[in-house]
This record gives C-alpha cells, structure tokens and sequence, in this order.
C-alpha cells in the first residue's frame, strides 16, 4: 500500500501499525481485514476505572418529560 500511494510513512507519536488480518476461518479466501495496532496507546491512556452508571437512575430523570428523540449521528440522521 506504501508503494501504491495508499498509505504514506510517519513519525507522528500518534501513528500505529496497520496489520492485515485473514479470516477466522482459515481459508484465506475472500477479502482480509486491515487493522490498526492500538496496543502502543492502549499503554499510555489513562484508564477509566469508574463504577457503570445504573440504568434505572437515569431513566427516573424522564418520568416527566414531554418530547424524547434520539438521533443517530453515526448515521448522519
């Protein structure tokens, strides 16, 4: 892909390796799939360790209200 012009080097501390990855099954047919090696970042993040936020208070928040949407950005609608 270097070569081709697809991809092109870099020396950004934000720059990860790209890996080719086959298919689980293990023929090697059809189409593999590129990803990106995170685990140099995954080691320097700040860890999130905080308690999971429980449903059921966040949905007594909305006993009263009149209008609810819910909009789908990852979709653009």
């Amino acid at each position: 892909m270097l070569k081709n012009g697809i991809i092109e080097s870099s020396t950004s501390p934000y720059a990860f390796n790209i890996i080719i990855v086959g298919k689980k099954d293990g023929t090697g047919k059809g189409i593999d799939r590129m990803c990106i090696k995170y685990v140099p970042f995954n080691e320097v993040i700040e860890k999130d360790s905080g308690p999971i936020p429980i449903i059921k208070e966040y949905l007594s928040l909305f006993h009263e209200v009149q209008w609810l949407t819910m909009l789908d950005l990852a979709s653009a609608y």
